[in-house]
């Protein structure tokens, strides 16, 4: 069998704003202590119609149920993100 891997998407609080806005993460499925890695990339548009646009990429090794992603992948505020 293959690794699983989940998106977990999130309403977090910026740590340095003060304000509420859009995380999303990348996470393994544990299986024992088995250490993985991997190249990703995280694109975003800001409306149905735009072209996606890479915000972050990089490699990563996945260890002991951690993951990988960013608390405002948006950099806006949650009020302006769910406008």
């Amino acid at each position: 069998g293959g690794q699983g891997f989940f998106l977990s998407a999130h309403c977090n609080m910026d740590q340095h704003s003060a304000f509420h806005c859009f995380g999303l993460f990348l996470g393994m499925q544990e299986k024992g202590s088995v250490s993985f890695a991997v190249e990703y990339e995280f694109a975003t548009r800001s409306k149905p119609s735009s072209e996606f646009a890479v915000k972050y990429k990089g490699n990563y090794t996945f260890t002991g149920g951690k993951a990988v992603g960013y608390r405002n992948l948006f950099q806006t505020p949650w009020s302006s993100f769910m406008a």
